[in-house]
């Protein structure tokens, strides 16, 4: 019998129970966070079959890999939303690589210019760790500002979305983005560097 109970409210200690290979864990955390995970997922995807497959792909590599949570990158929520807009990216880039190749007697130059953009982006170049001045940029703020721009930008979660994830009032998650974006511009102003487009 497992040592964690759903009613647990430490999400570290539900993921260091999952590595003891704790069933009851894992089911706490798919009952705390199946919702933020498939609003992250179908926000990607825009269906909902294909969004509760890359929910289902989520909680699986959590249940696979749970030893690769690092706590002190974030959150566990900001740590499931990463891993379910990962896994709908590459769910949506095996959709279009399908869809080319029924299509391959087109030629690619017959493309979309989004489509043909689309094909190509590395979804690593969004994320913060990959680009020194946007790491600089977030280490200046508190953490709770920079979890907070995170799912919101990174994971394209809605104030509602992220005050639900967190467990914080949406005022809270709306004062800490403005207060952050401020940070940030100032950031930017006074290093002389440009912010990324």
């Amino acid at each position: 019998m497992g040592q964690i109970t759903p009613t647990m409210t430490d999400d570290r200690e539900l993921l260091a129970a999952i590595q003891t290979r704790d069933r009851e864990a894992l089911d706490a955390l798919y009952e705390r966070y199946s919702g933020l995970v498939y609003a992250v997922c179908l926000r990607v995807l825009q269906c909902p079959a294909d969004a509760e497959d890359a929910l289902i792909d989520t909680f699986w590599q959590v249940w696979s890999k749970p030893e690769k949570y690092d706590a002190t990158r974030g959150t566990v929520p900001t740590y499931l939303a990463m891993i379910a807009r990962s896994r709908a990216l590459d769910m949506r880039r095996s959709r279009s690589a399908e869809s080319n190749r029924r299509d391959q007697a087109k030629p690619v130059d017959g493309l979309a210019p989004e489509m043909k953009g689309e094909m190509t982006i590395d979804p690593a170049v969004m994320q913060e760790e990959e680009n020194d001045q946007v790491h600089g940029a977030l280490a200046s703020l508190t953490p709770e500002q920079r979890e907070a721009i995170r799912m919101s930008f990174y994971n394209g979660l809605s104030h509602q979305e992220i005050a639900q994830a967190l467990r914080t009032p949406v005022g809270t998650i709306k004062s800490r983005l403005r207060q952050g974006l401020i940070q940030l511009r100032e950031y930017f102003r006074t290093s002389g560097e440009e912010p990324l487009s």
